[in-house]
């Protein structure tokens, strides 16, 4: 397949060249083999959600404490607590293909933000393009050149898929507060809360701006901006957003495809010039036949903070009931 695909693009075979790919089975074997020494970058983002899908909120704690490791000590301390469960999955994938802290190749920065869903807007690529390179280039073209428009033209401080994502929290903080939290320090700031489980929690700014989310507040299931996060930045008339890696925001978002060059389709004359490259034995597969029978049920697995908000309103309920 990397063959074909050098004979197509004959630059992927020059130092420096930059190849975006899934992780499908045989990848690492097949890069082996056509060129030794290959570098695989690995999205930490990326492999974060698929544990907290695969393992669920409880068992994905621990092994998020372990990806978001900052020391190799952290690391052991934090794989010391895996259950039998998060051991057997996590040791699957080799150590050094999965923990920054082992690995200064691994990251999360993409130019997306958080802000495009790749499943979705790839799915038209996957039925109606095959047979035909030049309209799928076309498309991709067509659709970096819209993203790239949104983020440009986008006026809030956090992307909108982001923003999405925190909106939740961000209502629930209304519900704190201001003498209800404490400034202890520049650093730590003390958050009471009458409508959950626990009373009193830490929030840590600087770990807020490290980029730090596990310890941004010591709540169980605080593994991100929390509504707790919110009601402090709020107490100290500091903006959320500025308390926050800059990576995380909008100005970030913008910046990454300011950078990128707009991807464009080959001329004729550039076609021509790599027509003797073309190798008729070389397909691209076929497209996908249509399930038949009866569509199944794909259950959305939730995440860690809409259990957090389930439970609380659980709580919640009973609390009402006793009263009564």
């Amino acid at each position: 397949m990397f063959r074909g695909l050098v004979n197509v693009v004959p630059e992927v075979d020059d130092a420096g060249t930059t190849v975006l790919m899934d992780a499908f089975k045989g990848s690492k074997r097949a890069f082996d083999v056509f060129q030794a020494d290959v570098d695989r970058v690995i999205c930490v983002k990326h492999r974060a959600d698929a544990i907290k899908k695969i393992l669920g909120a409880k068992d994905a704690k621990t092994a998020l404490d372990a990806i978001y490791a900052k020391t190799p000590h952290e690391l052991e301390m934090a794989k010391s607590r895996f259950s039998k469960k998060v051991q057997s999955y996590m040791g699957k994938t080799p150590d050094d293909e999965q923990y920054p802290c082992l690995n200064n190749k691994i990251g999360h920065h993409t130019t997306s933000q958080g802000a495009e869903s790749g499943n979705k807007s790839n799915l038209d690529f996957r039925t109606s393009h095959f047979g035909d390179v030049l309209g799928l280039a076309d498309k991709i073209v067509f659709r970096f050149d819209g993203r790239k428009k949104d983020a440009l033209e986008w006026s809030d401080d956090m992307p909108p898929k982001r923003l999405k994502a925190i909106k939740k929290e961000l209502d629930w903080s209304s519900s704190i507060l201001p003498n209800q939290v404490k400034i202890l320090n520049s650093k730590q700031v003390l958050v009471t809360s009458n409508v959950e489980g626990r009373s009193r929690y830490l929030v840590n700014l600087r770990a807020a701006r490290d980029g730090d989310r596990k310890n941004m507040c010591d709540g169980i299931y605080c593994s991100d901006f929390c509504r707790h996060f919110f009601a402090a930045c709020r107490v100290i008339n500091k903006p959320f957003h500025t308390t926050i890696p800059r990576k995380q925001t909008s100005a970030s978002w913008r910046a990454a495809y300011e950078k990128c060059a707009s991807p464009r389709l080959p001329s004729s004359a550039e076609i021509e010039a790599y027509k003797h490259l073309r190798d008729e034995s070389l397909c691209l597969p076929p497209v996908l036949k249509a399930r038949t029978g009866r569509p199944s049920k794909h259950k959305r697995h939730k995440g860690a903070i809409e259990q957090m908000n389930d439970r609380n309103e659980k709580t919640r309920a009973k609390k009402k009931q006793r009263r009564r």
